[in-house]
C-alpha cells in the first residue's frame, strides 16, 4: 500500500512517500501543489517513481519556493494528503 507517511517544509517543501505493502511498487505517480498565496516559483511538481521496495520510503519535493503568504500545500500518489502552512520569500513554514 503506498502512502504519504509526511509532509514538512523549509527550503521548498518535502513530502516522504511510503510504500507500507509487501511487494516493490512500479511507477509510482506523485504531485506536490500549493494553493493560496503569491508564489511566484515552485508552485507544484510531479513525476513517476520508477520502483518503489517493499517498506521502502523515498523523499520528493519542490526544492525551491518563492513566494509570499498562507498557503495549503496538497501532496497526491494516488492517495491525497493535505497539509497548511506559510511562505516566506524563499521558506515554507507552520506546515501542520
Amino acid at each position: 500500500m503506498i502512502g504519504i507517511e509526511s509532509i514538512s517544509g523549509g527550503i521548498g517543501v518535502s513530502v516522504v512517500i511510503k510504500n507500507s505493502g509487501t511487494v516493490a511498487a512500479s511507477n509510482v505517480q506523485w504531485s506536490i501543489d500549493l494553493e493560496g498565496g503569491l508564489i511566484l516559483v515552485g508552485k507544484s511538481a510531479g513525476d513517476t517513481i520508477p520502483t518503489l521496495a517493499a517498506g521502502a520510503s523515498v523523499t520528493v519535493k519542490i526544492p525551491f519556493v518563492l513566494g509570499l503568504g498562507g498557503v495549503t500545500i496538497e501532496a497526491a500518489d494516488g492517495a491525497t494528503k493535505s497539509a497548511t502552512g506559510t511562505v516566506f520569500l524563499f521558506l515554507v513554514t507552520e506546515v501542520s
